[in-house]
């Protein structure tokens, strides 16, 4: 008797297997259902992200920045989002400002004209006790820009939006301004909590949208049960952080012996070249962040993601300056 169910669980993951390799042979009423393939089949295979525009080459989130990273070469900008008093979005991680403007205040509890500047030295969030400074302390490089002047000098320019806190109005706020602009095709919205991302999939389902981390672990269940060639999604791209690389760098010295266990258990989890190519194959591409080395650049590419987040837009394209077969240019359709 027990012939009966070996045989049926051996042919169950011998098929998972074939079409978590090869999607394509599914049956067409499997992988022609709405969101088994991407609903943006024309989302460009990007690269090169920067992120908050380059936080170790500049201050983050801030125009400069940006500019520097487009004619650095960056195919996206991943930027964060905030509501003023006065219902302004404007482009910031943190929404108190003492960790950027030195004062320990709301961006909610200010009109946009009154928000602060950025002080001269701003951590790095993902860099163990370092800041970036400069001596360059011009208007365009210690404001907070608003998002609409963001998409007005970078028309082309593929944008990924971290929606920081659920408020209603400020994602309605966003798609005014993503419509306004013309960029439904060109941007992402998103935030690790499912209610954020849930909510501007239902404001705009014609704006591309990453998974939450509830999503994502629906995500590795379906992978490691053999059940993900078989279910569908809405979301058109996986974001994610290389968890081991980035929590040692993030905490130093500083990590404990729990956080270096979860870090790897997340990261051996996570960190899975069938898992990548298998959603790539469906028109989803995987960006992982924030790597801030070549040799974190390196893993990541040899695991097969799509593109990197990085700090520092220069090293990293420098990185694939010397390692063209990662490089990917003018963005091609995945």
């Amino acid at each position: 008797m027990w012939m009966v169910p070996l045989a049926i669980g051996g042919t169950y993951a011998s098929t998972s297997i074939l079409f978590l390799k090869y999607p394509n042979l599914l049956p067409n009423f499997v992988k022609k259902r709405p969101g088994w393939y991407s609903r943006k089949p024309s989302w460009p295979k990007l690269c090169h992200i920067s992120h908050r525009g380059g936080a170790g080459e500049f201050y983050e989130n801030t125009f400069k920045a940006f500019q520097s990273s487009k004619e650095i070469g960056t195919q996206m900008l991943e930027l964060d989002v905030h509501l003023t008093k006065d219902n302004v979005v404007v482009v910031s991680h943190d929404g108190n400002l003492k960790r950027t403007t030195g004062e320990n205040v709301e961006i909610k509890d200010f009109d946009f004209n009154d928000l602060p500047k950025l002080q001269t030295h701003v951590a790095i969030d993902f860099l163990y006790q370092q800041s970036f400074s400069s001596e360059d302390r011009s208007e365009d490089h210690i404001s907070i820009p608003t998002l609409e002047e963001v998409f007005r000098n970078f028309p082309d320019l593929c944008i990924n939006i971290d929606i920081k806190t659920y408020n209603e109005t400020l994602i309605e706020e966003v798609n005014k301004l993503v419509k306004k602009y013309d960029r439904e095709d060109i941007t992402v919205w998103c935030n690790f909590q499912e209610k954020i991302t849930q909510k501007c999939y239902e404001t705009n389902g014609n704006i591309g949208t990453s998974f939450s981390i509830q999503k994502v672990l629906l995500l590795l269940v379906c992978f490691y049960s053999g059940l993900l060639p078989y279910v569908t999604f809405t979301q058109n791209c996986l974001e994610i952080p290389m968890i081991r690389n980035v929590a040692y760098k993030k905490f130093g010295s500083g990590i404990t012996t729990n956080q270096k266990i979860l870090a790897n258990v997340c990261d051996f989890l996570l960190m899975r070249p069938l898992l990548f190519e298998h959603l790539l194959k469906r028109g989803i591409p995987t960006y992982v962040w924030v790597l801030n080395s070549e040799e974190d650049f390196e893993r990541a590419f040899k695991l097969g993601v799509t593109g990197v987040m990085t700090d520092y837009p220069t090293l990293l394209r420098d990185y694939l300056k010397k390692n063209p077969k990662y490089d990917v240019k003018n963005g091609k359709d995945v």
